[in-house]
């Protein structure tokens, strides 16, 4: 299954911190995740190069994914140990019966397993970001042919969290957990 691993944001890009920036998190996640291609699950990696979300779209509209998975992480004034997944759904009423929102279930389990966040939530999208309306259902709606999620791994804005995401350990586990959920969703498509 071709796996499309949507790298957030143009290098030096994204949410900023103290001693790193979201863009760097996401490619040395991405980076972490690379090495766990097989027969089963082949991971891609796109990136938007420049300030033009549609340029990327475009490539991947062109030849759709199976699943999506978008990077990125989140900031905000409150200290969290968080990590929320987006899925994309016309009709939020019926979401639990997508095949998107289930991803974003066993991405959420995953995170939690594997020690990215404490806590995790899954939310359905659109919503506006960035000034951006169009930001999370261009990244999700049409992208994908199975399932198409925006990971926001964790608060980059939180001091502990903003560590975290500076180690191996915590980039190896965000990989495993980004990994074990597509091959679970993988596995239970057969």
């Amino acid at each position: 299954m071709r796996i499309v691993i949507q790298v957030g944001h143009q290098p030096h890009g994204g949410a900023q911190r103290r001693d790193i920036n979201e863009a760097e998190v996401n490619k040395m996640v991405a980076e972490r995740l690379k090495p766990r291609s097989d027969k089963v699950v082949t991971y891609e990696f796109k990136r938007q190069v420049g300030p033009k979300l549609l340029e990327l779209l475009k490539l991947l509209w062109k030849k759709p994914a199976d699943i999506v998975v978008s990077l990125h992480c989140d900031a905000g004034n409150a200290n969290l140990h968080k990590a929320t997944v987006y899925f994309w759904t016309k009709d939020p009423k019926t979401l639990r019966a997508t095949d998107s929102h289930w991803l974003a279930e066993l991405l959420c389990t995953t995170a939690r397993t594997a020690h990215v966040a404490e806590t995790t939530e899954v939310r359905s999208a659109p919503y506006a970001r960035e000034g951006n309306k169009a930001f999370v259902p261009g990244i999700l709606k049409n992208t994908a042919k199975l399932a198409a999620v925006l990971f926001e791994m964790g608060y980059i804005s939180d001091i502990h969290t903003e560590h975290a995401m500076m180690t191996e350990v915590w980039q190896k586990n965000a990989a495993a957990a980004i990994d074990a959920a597509v091959r679970t969703f993988v596995k239970g498509r057969r």
